[in-house]
């Protein structure tokens, strides 16, 4: 609801975060970063210990089709999947990129 209330009509939502799925399964797999043991899993769950942004996404557990409904439901449109582009290291093993619309005003 924030993001809708922030975003102008026809703005573009992306969000770039962990995959729930993916990263519980490469802990039940016991895959490792290249930099740290725990990037591929554990920092898909909790975020970079390190990191003190309040806002990063990582604590909440999405995936791409359990948060596209949530945002279809909030009036978001033309919704998809992309690679990641912030997300280096996880990019295709960990992570999702969604991109969203805001619609704009008719008329």
């Amino acid at each position: 609801t924030e993001w809708a209330r922030l975003l102008r009509p026809g703005g573009k939502l992306s969000l770039e975060m962990p995959d729930l799925m993916k990263f519980c399964r490469n802990i039940i797999e016991g895959r490792q970063g290249r930099k740290h043991p725990d990037q591929m899993g554990l920092w898909g769950a909790y975020g970079d210990p390190r990191d003190k942004d309040p806002f990063m996404c990582h604590r909440w557990g999405w995936t791409f089709s359990s948060l596209k409904p949530y945002l279809e439901e909030r009036g978001f449109v033309d919704i998809t999947e992309t690679i990641p582009q912030h997300h280096r290291v996880g990019a295709l093993d960990r992570d999702f990129r969604l991109e969203a619309f805001k619609p704009r005003k008719k008329g």
